[in-house]
Protein backbone atom coordinates (compact mmCIF):
# COMPACT_ATOMS: atom_id res chain seq x y z
CA UNK A 1 0.00 0.00 0.00
CA UNK A 2 1.36 3.38 -1.10
CA UNK A 3 0.23 6.90 -0.41
CA UNK A 4 -0.19 9.14 -3.16
CA UNK A 5 1.94 12.24 -3.25
CA UNK A 6 -0.62 15.22 -3.37
CA UNK A 7 1.53 17.43 -4.79
CA UNK A 8 2.39 15.18 -8.02
CA UNK A 9 -1.65 14.59 -8.59
CA UNK A 10 -2.61 14.69 -12.25
CA UNK A 11 -6.41 14.93 -12.47
CA UNK A 12 -8.95 14.98 -9.55
CA UNK A 13 -12.45 13.99 -10.25
CA UNK A 14 -15.23 15.01 -8.66
CA UNK A 15 -17.86 12.92 -7.71
CA UNK A 16 -21.27 12.23 -6.01
CA UNK A 17 -22.78 9.02 -4.73
CA UNK A 18 -26.48 8.48 -2.66
CA UNK A 19 -27.81 5.17 -1.32
CA UNK A 20 -30.24 4.16 1.23
CA UNK A 21 -28.67 2.23 4.65
CA UNK A 22 -30.12 -0.41 6.50
CA UNK A 23 -29.11 -2.26 9.32
CA UNK A 24 -26.72 -4.84 7.75
CA UNK A 25 -23.04 -2.96 7.44
CA UNK A 26 -23.05 -0.73 4.44
CA UNK A 27 -19.98 0.46 2.53
CA UNK A 28 -20.42 3.61 1.35
CA UNK A 29 -17.26 4.61 -0.33
CA UNK A 30 -13.89 2.41 -0.73
CA UNK A 31 -10.27 2.35 -2.18
CA UNK A 32 -9.08 -0.54 -3.31
CA UNK A 33 -5.69 -1.96 -2.38
CA UNK A 34 -3.01 -0.13 -4.89
CA UNK A 35 -5.32 1.62 -6.64
CA UNK A 36 -2.85 4.40 -6.75
CA UNK A 37 -5.25 7.09 -5.79
CA UNK A 38 -6.37 8.97 -3.08
CA UNK A 39 -9.91 9.52 -2.41
CA UNK A 40 -11.17 12.55 0.00
CA UNK A 41 -14.42 12.72 1.31
CA UNK A 42 -15.43 16.70 1.22
CA UNK A 43 -18.88 16.10 2.58
CA UNK A 44 -21.48 13.37 4.04
CA UNK A 45 -24.78 14.17 4.31
CA UNK A 46 -27.44 12.10 6.40
CA UNK A 47 -31.13 12.53 6.15
CA UNK A 48 -34.08 10.49 7.85
CA UNK A 49 -36.59 10.15 4.86
CA UNK A 50 -39.20 8.81 7.47
CA UNK A 51 -41.81 11.40 8.97
CA UNK A 52 -42.41 9.23 12.21
CA UNK A 53 -39.58 6.89 13.23
CA UNK A 54 -36.74 8.09 14.82
CA UNK A 55 -33.66 5.82 13.61
CA UNK A 56 -29.72 5.76 15.05
CA UNK A 57 -27.20 6.12 12.44
CA UNK A 58 -23.59 4.40 13.11
CA UNK A 59 -20.64 5.77 10.03
CA UNK A 60 -17.25 4.45 10.57
CA UNK A 61 -13.36 4.35 8.81
CA UNK A 62 -12.16 0.83 8.21
CA UNK A 63 -8.76 0.24 7.86
CA UNK A 64 -6.87 -2.99 8.12
CA UNK A 65 -9.83 -4.73 9.77
CA UNK A 66 -10.00 -2.21 12.53
CA UNK A 67 -13.32 0.08 12.41
CA UNK A 68 -13.00 3.60 14.03
CA UNK A 69 -16.26 4.96 14.62
CA UNK A 70 -16.56 8.97 13.30
CA UNK A 71 -20.42 8.83 14.09
CA UNK A 72 -22.05 6.19 16.87
CA UNK A 73 -25.37 5.73 17.21
CA UNK A 74 -26.98 8.95 16.72
CA UNK A 75 -30.64 9.48 16.84
CA UNK A 76 -31.99 11.25 14.08
CA UNK A 77 -35.19 12.67 14.58
CA UNK A 78 -37.82 12.20 11.56
CA UNK A 79 -37.71 14.29 8.81
CA UNK A 80 -34.04 15.47 10.14
CA UNK A 81 -30.46 15.62 8.79
CA UNK A 82 -27.02 15.59 9.72
CA UNK A 83 -23.90 16.86 8.23
CA UNK A 84 -21.24 14.06 9.50
CA UNK A 85 -18.31 15.63 7.13
CA UNK A 86 -17.82 18.96 5.89
CA UNK A 87 -14.70 20.96 3.96
CA UNK A 88 -13.67 21.95 7.31
CA UNK A 89 -13.37 18.39 8.15
CA UNK A 90 -12.10 16.00 4.86
CA UNK A 91 -11.45 12.47 5.42
CA UNK A 92 -8.95 10.53 3.37
CA UNK A 93 -9.10 7.00 1.82
CA UNK A 94 -6.05 5.79 2.10
CA UNK A 95 -5.35 2.18 -0.78
CA UNK A 96 -7.59 -0.24 1.24
CA UNK A 97 -9.88 2.13 3.68
CA UNK A 98 -13.36 2.21 3.43
CA UNK A 99 -16.13 4.40 4.95
CA UNK A 100 -19.22 2.29 6.12
CA UNK A 101 -22.26 2.78 7.90
CA UNK A 102 -25.38 0.58 9.13
CA UNK A 103 -28.88 2.01 10.94
CA UNK A 104 -31.19 0.86 13.22
CA UNK A 105 -34.00 0.65 10.86
CA UNK A 106 -34.37 -0.36 7.63
CA UNK A 107 -34.82 2.18 4.68
CA UNK A 108 -35.33 5.36 6.77
CA UNK A 109 -31.52 6.76 5.94
CA UNK A 110 -30.28 8.28 2.84
CA UNK A 111 -26.59 8.80 2.85
CA UNK A 112 -25.01 11.32 0.18
CA UNK A 113 -21.23 12.04 -0.42
CA UNK A 114 -19.23 14.22 -2.28
CA UNK A 115 -15.67 13.10 -2.77
CA UNK A 116 -12.70 13.41 -4.89
CA UNK A 117 -10.51 10.77 -6.34
CA UNK A 118 -6.91 12.16 -7.61
CA UNK A 119 -4.20 10.04 -9.35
Amino acid sequence: MTIPNLLSLTQVYGKTTATNVGTAVTVLLSNSLASGRSVKLNSMYIANIDNTTNSRITVDFYRNSISIRLVDRMAIAPGDSLIAIDKNSSVYLEEGDSLRCYSDQVNLIHVTLSYEVSQ
